[in-house]
Parts: C-alpha cells; sequence; structure tokens
C-alpha cells in the first residue's frame, strides 16, 4: 500500500532503436512442456531436461546476482546489521535521516540471493535484523545460506522478531533498529483508541452512486444478496452502502454468485461487475453460469472506461488507446451467450429499481446493463449521461433524517445543525439525491 501511494520523479536515459526485424525462431523444445523424447539427451523425456536447464540456469544467476548493482552492501560501524527489501531499504534509508548517522545495510532486491555478498555483509556482525514485505521469504533463505556455510549469528525478521502481520512502516522500522541495537525483543504496542477513517466513496456525480443505491432497495425487500467485484463500485461494501456481501478477485462475483444459488439459497443472488473486470476475467463465469442454468441476476456497471485504476481503455471503450473503435457492447455480448439482458441509466434511479425488479424475476441467468459514461473521465469533454440541474434543499421540509449522509452517502452532502446541506463546490448537479430524500427536501 505505502508504494500504491508513492509517488516520484524519473529520469531515463535515452531510447536505443533496435535495428534488426523482429523474428520468431522456433524451438518446440523450449516452447512446447508435452512429455515428449528428446533424442538429443538419449531419449529423455523433455520435461525432466528443461527441469535441469533451469537447475543449471540457477548457477549461472547466482553469478549474475553477486555483480548486479540492486544487490550493495553499504558498511558502517557496529556488530548489529540491517537487511532492506524493497521498501524496507526505503524505511531503513529514512531512518538513517533521522538518526543523523550510517547503519550497517545490505540491500537485496533479486533471487536468487547474492550468497557470497551475504556471506561477507554477516561477518563479524553479532545479529541481523531483516525488513521484508510480508512473509519471512529472504530471512529463511539467509539462514539456510548461514546454516550450510557454519555462520552463527542472530537471524530475526517476520519469523521471529517483527510483527507478523501487516506492512512495515517507518515507525515499525525504527522501534526494530532501537530494539535490535538495546538487545532487547520487538515491543509488544498497546492497543491505541479507535480512530474513525475515511471510508472509500465514489466521485460526487458518479452513476455507480445511483446503481448502488437502486440494487439496495430492491435487495432490502427480497432479502437477496450482492456478490461484489473490483472497480469503483467495490466501496460499495463499506460503510454507508454497506451493500456487496463479498469481494474476492477480479472476476469472481459470477462464479460466487453461482455457488450460492447452486448451494441452495432460496432468495436472489445479484452478481455486481464493472465492464473493464467483465471483459478481462467475467467472460468466462458468464459462460459457466449460462451453461449451468443458474439462476442469478448479473448486474454491469458499464461507465466505458477503467476508472479505479487510471482510465485504461478496454474492449468496451471507444478507444483502443491507438485508434477509435466501435466498443464490444457487453450487453450484446451477454445474449450473444444466451444471458437475457436489461437496460437502464443509473441515474435514474427509480427505473433502475423497476428494471432490477424485473431482472430477478425471470429465471435463468439475466444481465442487467447499467449504462452511463463515468463523469470523472467523460465530464471533462462535456460528455455526461444525465442532464445537470442544481438541487437546493428545502429547510422546512428536511427533518435531518440522514438517509442522504449515512446511506446514500454522497460527498457533497453534509448534516450541518441537524439539516441536510449540499456543499454546491462539490455537487455536480447529477440529481440522484432528489429520489434518495423521501420527504421531497431535495428539489
Amino acid at each position: 500500500m505505502r508504494i500504491n501511494h508513492a509517488g516520484g520523479m524519473v529520469s531515463y536515459s535515452e531510447q536505443k532503436q533496435v535495428d534488426r526485424p523482429a523474428e520468431f525462431k522456433i524451438d518446440r523444445s523450449r516452447f512446447v512442456m508435452s512429455a515428449v523424447v528428446e533424442k538429443e539427451s538419449g531419449g529423455e523425456l523433455r520435461p525432466k531436461m528443461r527441469h535441469r536447464w533451469l537447475n543449471n540456469k540457477q548457477a549461472e544467476l547466482k553469478a549474475i546476482m553477486e555483480e548486479a548493482p540492486f544487490n550493495h552492501i553499504e558498511p558502517a560501524e557496529g556488530d548489529v546489521g540491517f537487511i532492506g527489501c524493497g521498501i524496507g531499504y526505503s524505511f531503513l534509508k529514512e531512518a538513517e535521516q533521522i538518526y543523523g548517522k550510517k547503519l550497517p545495510i545490505l540491500k537485496l532486491s533479486t533471487l536468487p540471493l547474492p550468497e557470497q555478498k551475504v556471506l561477507a555483509f554477516v561477518q563479524g556482525l553479532k545479529k541481523v535484523v531483516i525488513f521484508e514485505e510480508v512473509e519471512p521469504v529472504v530471512e529463511r533463505l539467509i539462514k539456510q545460506i548461514c546454516f550450510e556455510h557454519k555462520v552463527s549469528l542472530d537471524i530475526l525478521g517476520r519469523e521471529s522478531y517483527l510483527p507478523k502481520e501487516g506492512e512495515l512502516t517507518a515507525n515499525l522500522v525504527m522501534t526494530a533498529i532501537e530494539s535490535a541495537l538495546a538487545d532487547k525483543p520487538y515491543p509488544v504496542l498497546p492497543q491505541g483508541k479507535y480512530i474513525p477513517a475515511r471510508t472509500r466513496t465514489q466521485c460526487s456525480g458518479c452513476s455507480h452512486r445511483g446503481l448502488l443505491i437502486a440494487m439496495k432497495e430492491v435487495v432490502q425487500k427480497n432479502g437477496g444478496v450482492v456478490t461484489g467485484d473490483i472497480g469503483c463500485h467495490d466501496a460499495g461494501t463499506f460503510e454507508p452502502m454497506k451493500l456487496q456481501a463479498t469481494i474476492y478477485c477480479m472476476g469472481s462475483s459470477i462464479p460466487m454468485a453461482y455457488g450460492i444459488k447452486a448451494a441452495g439459497f432460496d432468495k436472489p443472488v445479484y452478481a455486481l461487475i464493472g465492464d473493464s473486470t467483465f471483459f478481462h476475467n467475467g467472460l468466462t463465469g458468464l459462460a459457466s453460469a449460462i451453461y449451468n442454468r443458474a439462476d442469478i441476476t448479473v448486474v454491469i456497471a458499464y461507465n466505458s472506461t477503467t476508472a479505479m485504476t487510471g482510465f485504461q481503455p478496454h474492449p468496451g471503450s471507444p478507444n483502443n488507446l491507438n485508434d477509435l473503435i466501435n466498443p464490444m457492447e457487453p450487453g450484446a455480448v451477454a445474449a450473444a451467450m444466451g444471458a437475457k439482458v436489461f437496460r437502464c441509466n443509473p441515474y435514474n434511479v427509480e427505473e433502475t429499481v423497476k428494471v432490477i425488479a424485473e431482472a430477478t424475476a425471470e429465471k435463468g441467468v439475466k444481465v442487467v446493463i447499467a449504462e452511463a459514461l463515468c463523469y470523472l473521465k467523460f465530464g471533462r469533454g462535456g460528455q455526461i449521461s444525465y442532464t445537470p440541474r442544481q438541487v437546493k434543499v428545502d429547510a422546512e421540509i428536511c427533518n435531518g433524517c440522514g438517509i442522504c449522509v449515512r446511506t446514500f452517502g454522497c460527498p457533497a452532502i453534509i448534516l450541518a445543525d441537524g439539516k441536510a446541506t449540499i456543499e454546491e463546490s462539490g455537487c455536480n448537479g447529477c440529481g440522484v439525491c432528489v429520489y434518495v430524500c423521501k420527504r421531497g427536501a431535495m428539489k
């Protein structure tokens, strides 16, 4: 997570032009791993021969890694050394800046490990602390190296010293450094007070919020279950929406929905999946569900982009980075596979509720295409899937019930002095909140 949220300037050298033409050399011995006999190896089976080739490569790789610039020793005084892998090394360098002194550090970035470099580093140390994410892989490899070369010292890390769970932080690394230098165990930190955190949510004006509130209204009436998937809409799992019951891995929503239903669950089951995920890894699950005559409703949030990770195009987008194209429409694909397809605009919540309820009543695999352009991406160019409107709160009608905040969760709506208030600077005028307010205070 720390790396995911980090940023920085990257400098690069001039790109080299490759003059040779592209070619592919046919080498079935390398690229076809069937259990066939290799004449050149005296009739040995190919997988065994290639396995030997890989083992021999390990010796070559070890020699390369000894000289690789990605592994290096930073000498300093002291008999306690520190090994940093990935972001663990970054935290060690941060600790040096804070302490204002140099630490004995070995930076490791490759597998196989540079065995000789490891042995050179631990020479003369009585203790070494290894910072890696998250399992003690490098720690165990270094223990093995030291055991095989009869080197005796304390090797500490995720397995025997640091917390086994959770990611590395600067505070964790600094606490470990101080404890190791003082020859003390890593302290058991007291449980802190719970501090409420901001929950994940969609942008103001996002079409997914209208879809989520519509699905929630249907599910609350029929007692159904919604299996979720990866995407901006997965924020509906958390407060305040609390709709999806599962998020496992990309494309899992459809087979999990089918599995719940196949196990005998007698209420409706819905799979909520984005268009990008649908094309990436949802087609196989849908094909299996249709083939096995599942009775589920698949809802595809079709916003024409991969909004969650940077607006990358996908087969349902109007371009493929290089050219404008005719997108593959997910509803047409689902219909061709044998599903009954329904359509709605999620900004029209009343329509969306009706369509999802109609789809639920049908037997078999139903696919609801909730189509509306991603506001954050397409709105910049004036392409939006709703008619913008300025919404006001009638304070005389508003009773401060908080449904618009505690259930709907639009970031442009707050409660102030017991009344709902719309922050105009954050409102994009989608008007979905007008439907959500059953008292009619939003107009």
